[in-house]
């Protein structure tokens, strides 16, 4: 790296790179989040969601024990300036594997690169705090997650999901009462089990109407998008279509808790 007049920083050799999808970006930015509110519980969820199982059903609770103890070491009454974040990411990492989970390549790229620049930081200006400097770009990356664009964008993406689902069904359907025919399927029912599948079938019928409701809300809150009204809700698009993405929302939320 040079540093060129003004003090700007010019890269002149990446090395290795790596890139993080969006969904990827919004974890780290949840695992920065926590580090610099020195929320243990939020930093052991969020590095578990990155999280890839590499073998069996694993222990969360041990998982998060973990990840508090090495927290707890490096947050614990330390200033964020003094904060070593590299080593704190480095050794997550390696805990990590303890409990049979990896972390995805381009993390273990990032989180490398993290400590590289962080001593660079430290041996060219060891007064600044990097936590500190990072914090206006992170808050506005949080807002920008929320913002109506990304939330029109989700839902759209979300919409396309279940349409694609819901479109080849009828493809599906065919082929599954044919095996049933040709006797290519058993089914066998237990007496004592009919009560449990009568509430089982109950229970998907209504989450079939769920989410046949919620499909409907994002459409026409799409729809309202379109027709040209005031944007005057609190995050900048027509009132209607607010209140069709909320009820949308409340039906993914329903769909979630009841699945």
């Amino acid at each position: 790296m040079f540093v060129q007049e003004g003090g700007r920083l010019a890269i002149i050799d990446c090395g290795m790179v790596g890139r993080l999808s969006p969904s990827m970006k919004d974890k780290l930015i949840d695992i920065l989040w926590a580090v610099m509110s020195e929320d243990m519980e939020a930093l052991a969820r969020s590095f578990y969601a990155l999280a890839i199982p590499t073998a069996g059903k694993v222990d969360y609770a041990a998982f998060e024990a973990d990840v508090v103890e090495i927290a707890e070491r490096y947050l614990g009454g330390v200033p964020l300036s003094e904060l070593q974040i590299g080593e704190l990411f480095g050794e997550l990492v390696a805990g990590a594997t303890r409990h049979r989970v990896r972390m995805p390549t381009d993390f273990t790229m990032m989180f490398k690169a993290i400590l590289t620049t962080e001593g660079l930081a430290r041996s060219i200006a060891p007064d600044v705090d990097p936590l500190e400097q990072a914090r206006p770009f992170i808050s506005q990356m949080i807002q920008d997650r929320y913002s109506s664009e990304r939330i029109k964008q989700t839902l759209l993406a979300d919409f396309h999901l279940l349409s694609r689902a819901a479109h080849s069904l009828p493809q599906r359907l065919p082929a599954l009462l044919e095996d049933v025919h040709e006797g290519r399927l058993a089914v066998g029912l237990a007496p004592a089990s009919l009560t449990a599948l009568d509430k089982a079938a109950e229970r998907r019928m209504n989450q079939g109407v769920r989410a046949a409701l919620t499909i409907t809300c994002i459409a026409c809150g799409t729809y309202a998008l379109g027709l040209g009204l005031p944007a005057t809700s609190p995050i900048g698009i027509p009132w209607i279509s607010t209140l069709f993405y909320a009820a949308a929302a409340y039906g993914v939320i329903g769909l979630r808790w009841r699945s």
